[in-house]
């Protein structure tokens, strides 16, 4: 009926208690320090391609009864 009545649901209502207590509890240089690690994981160096099944199968030997 609350929520209705202002035309919200509780994910919104939730949402909005969270971040309003991350605010009042979390000091303001934690809030930036987490804020920068945050953006620095996003922007990671590109890893180098993986070898392809292909590429590693090369690798085994071909004749088994041979190897002891």
């Amino acid at each position: 009926m609350y929520l209705a009545q202002k035309n919200t649901t509780l994910d919104d209502e939730l949402t909005k208690y969270s971040e309003q207590l991350y605010s009042k509890i979390v000091p303001q240089n934690v809030r930036d320090y987490i804020e920068m690690t945050t953006a620095k994981r996003t922007v990671k160096k590109p890893k180098e391609p993986q070898k392809t099944v292909s590429d590693k199968a090369s690798t085994i030997p071909t004749n088994l009864s041979t190897v002891t």
